[in-house]
């Protein structure tokens, strides 16, 4: 049996228009609702009616139903319509895809930064789960994450913490790198928040941080969210926030299996550079990033971090087992230089577009998939590689070498500091 539908309405999905067009789908028996996120990252809670091809009928929660364009969708989104319409094997409606890489559509579109990439708080859907009052274990969910608060949070609250980290999903999935993030377990990435100090150091934190990271979660004091307790409630106020704290973080915890055929200054410098120049304002910007850069550079500076040409250089070929990370200075220095090697190759190597470094980012990405596909098939799928072709720090290399384009170091330098120089930001060594 199909069922087939005319509708004219409009879904407030970011770019979503009001369409007017005839869906056929085979009907579904138990209809489950479920968070749809568009390329902008923007979501909303509604429930699967029928699909075509070329769009998708969405029920939302007050009743109506839109059509709405799949190409607007997320990857994601994009994958599970197509499972709908398997015959065997299909998710039931409503679920969260847990997405095959080795169904992954390659990416597709220019190699260049996006222009911004916005969340809008408002939109969110926080539903509540298990509230562990005992235990002091509060369970809540956004669209793709999943938050165990030490004290009870309002979903008004909740929506401006998740806005960051639903911020950085939407970054990911509009880079040209093709690149899905994926929890390790389950359907969520997890999230802690600590109301005391006790609750981080327990998570796993230390007296000269704000947030951390673990294999499979992050977590984050309330005060770098920007939380603080009005009577018996915690309110929300931006203004107490460490901006740009969660940034980092879930950078990356969103790289994920990318970090392994990374080189530390691509993986630290795109951390940093995501998190302390190109956010501002609640959103991601890669438009006139100059004065942001900038401002980094002078307040690294009054800590003692100077620009030296040479320790970049080195830094760039420095492979993850040869880091130093003992001192704090050194982590500090490191996430420094590659945010400086991050912008020079974004912005002011070769053709100024980022060509090259979003090539990198890329190969990387697509490789990755393939490796996640191997393992999630237990090697039914193709290993990417020739079991005797090396190891991931040697396929790292491969993949650093191919962006350096056969460039030595001296050239790499004196390019290097020639167009910062074009900038006004001189090297002191």
């Amino acid at each position: 049996m199909q069922v087939c539908l005319k509708l004219r309405s409009t879904l407030q999905l970011g770019l979503l228009v009001a369409l007017a067009i005839p869906l056929c789908a085979p009907a579904q028996t138990e209809p489950a609702s479920r968070v749809w996120t568009n390329q902008k990252g923007q979501m909303i809670k509604a429930t699967f009616v029928s699909a075509t091809e070329s769009a998708v009928v969405l029920q939302l929660e007050n009743g109506s139903q839109s059509s709405i364009p799949v190409a607007t969708l997320s990857t994601p989104d994009q994958l599970f319509i197509k499972s709908l319409s398997r015959k065997e094997g299909a998710e039931p409606v409503g679920a969260t895809p847990r997405v095959s890489p080795s169904a992954a559509p390659a990416p597709v579109g220019p190699l260049t930064w996006p222009a911004s990439v916005n969340i809008n708080p408002k939109a969110l859907v926080i539903t509540e789960g298990a509230q562990k009052v005992e235990e002091r274990k509060f369970h809540y969910q956004s669209g793709s994450f999943g938050f165990v608060s030490t004290a009870p949070l309002t979903p008004a609250v909740l929506r401006e913490v998740a806005s960051d980290f639903e911020l950085v999903r939407a970054f990911f999935y509009q880079v040209p790198w093709g690149w899905q993030p994926r929890p390790e377990k389950g359907t969520h990435f997890l999230v802690h928040l600590a109301e005391t100090d006790d609750d981080f150091i327990a998570l796993g934190g230390n007296d000269s941080s704000a947030g951390g990271s673990k294999d499979d979660y992050i977590f984050s004091k309330f005060t770098a969210l920007g939380l603080k307790k009005v009577g018996p409630r915690y309110a929300y106020d931006s203004r107490e926030k460490n901006e740009g704290a969660v940034i980092g973080l879930t950078t990356r915890l969103l790289l994920g299996e990318m970090r392994s055929l990374t080189y530390p200054w691509s993986d630290l410098g795109l951390e940093e550079f995501v998190r302390t120049v190109a956010h501002h304002d609640g959103g991601l910007g890669f438009v006139g990033v100059e004065s942001a850069l900038k401002q980094r550079i002078q307040e690294q500076s009054t800590l003692g971090v100077e620009l030296d040409s040479g320790r970049l250089i080195t830094y760039l070929r420095t492979p993850k087992d040869a880091l130093r990370t003992d001192v704090k200075q050194m982590r500090r220095q490191n996430y420094f230089d590659g945010m400086l090697l991050v912008y020079y190759f974004g912005y002011l190597d070769g053709d100024g577009r980022g060509t090259a470094l979003h090539s990198y980012y890329r190969n990387i990405a697509q490789e990755a998939l393939g490796w996640r596909a191997f393992r999630d098939t237990k090697g039914q799928t193709p290993r990417p590689r020739d079991r005797n072709s090396g190891s991931y720090d040697e396929w790292a290399l491969e993949h650093l070498n191919k962006l350096l384009a056969g460039r030595t170091d001296a050239q790499l330098r004196a390019d290097l500091v020639t167009k910062y120089r074009s900038l006004n930001v001189k090297f002191e060594k």
